[in-house]
């Protein structure tokens, strides 16, 4: 696992990763963070591009094979 690449995610975009990786859908997180299924959509998208993910699913496959590197991850002040 790359964490330099997880680090140039957002406060938000780490919130709704670690909500994937505990296998919530999309219209869930949206619910527990007070967003708009499109938006929860939107953030996925950024992950994947950000980690160089590919396909269909492939922040879900991420999430839950770093599971609990993505859950112990938290951003640090610069």
């Amino acid at each position: 696992m790359d964490l330099d690449k997880l680090k140039t995610l957002s406060g938000r975009e780490i919130e709704v990763l670690k909500l994937v990786a505990a296998m919530k859908t999309s219209a869930e997180i949206a619910e527990s963070l007070l967003l708009t299924p499109k938006t929860v959509e939107n953030h996925r998208g950024c992950i994947a591009k950000k980690l160089d993910l590919k396909g269909n699913n492939s922040v879900l496959r991420y999430a839950v094979k770093y599971r609990t590197e993505i859950k112990n991850f938290t951003i640090r002040p610069k």
